[in-house]
């Protein structure tokens, strides 16, 4: 079999396509440095002039926006599964790195969300009615007997403020465990939280979401769980 040497690394190869790139204008028809020496170089170009080659794409997609974004849509056809499978894995691994930039996202563009919403809404009023009878449902057939006075009391023991950051602002009736999860709307389940921190938390578990949340602190943890009585995770007592 015939051989050949890589330029660079030095070593012989079989001459094939396993080792060596093809280059039609070569005298062989193989470039002259090994497949695994050029993904090297490759790499360290990329790693020596990563801010370059950013920007050169960048201007390269809003030069050519529309036939970028077609080839990306006919790429993304052609290769659903994959594409799917790459968006699950790099959600897992980035969450909350996700998670936190579309918190920041969100409270810098509270008008445009809403604006959206009420435009998604309009054009989506099936939805919204399969949505909304969702939750009434849940609603039924969970525990559903907070009364007004142990709402102004639960305002009262926060100090008529945010349970989970401690800003004093419009408070809204935060379901601890959510109400998708089974959670009830008790008092042994309700506690105020503002607009953001509720949106924030939606329907994670308190557990896993409220000490890695931007606002966390262990003494409003100590207190929301004696609040309601947890003790190692697990509720012991009711609120009268």
């Amino acid at each position: 079999m015939e051989t050949k040497v890589c330029t660079k690394c030095e070593n012989e190869f079989p001459l094939s396509g396993d080792y060596f790139s093809v280059r039609k204008d070569s005298k062989d028809g193989f470039r002259n440095e090994c497949k695994e020496c050029k993904s090297q170089y490759i790499k360290n170009y990329y790693v020596q002039n990563k801010t370059n080659i950013i920007e050169k794409n960048c201007e390269y997609r809003k030069a050519n926006w529309d036939s970028f974004t077609e080839n990306r849509k006919k790429y993304e056809e052609a290769n659903k599964e994959v594409m799917t499978e790459k968006r699950k894995l790099y959600y897992q691994e980035n969450k909350q790195i996700i998670s936190s930039k579309k918190r920041v996202y969100a409270l810098k563009n509270k008008g445009k969300f809403a604006q959206y919403y009420l435009e998604w809404a309009r054009e989506n009023v099936t939805k919204c009615k399969i949505k909304r009878h969702k939750r009434e449902a849940l609603i039924k057939n969970l525990e559903s007997n907070l009364t007004k006075e142990q709402w102004a009391n639960a305002k009262i023991a926060f100090n008529n403020s945010c349970a989970y950051c401690g800003e004093e602002s419009t408070l809204q009736q935060e379901h601890f465990i959510a109400l998708d999860k089974g959670g009830e709307y008790s008092a042994t389940n309700i506690i105020p939280a503002c607009q953001s921190c509720n949106c924030s938390k939606g329907n994670r578990d308190f557990f896993e979401w409220y000490p890695r949340f931007r606002h966390y602190s262990k003494e409003r943890e100590k207190y929301i769980l004696d609040y309601l009585g947890y003790h190692n995770g697990i509720q012991q007592l009711a609120l009268v």
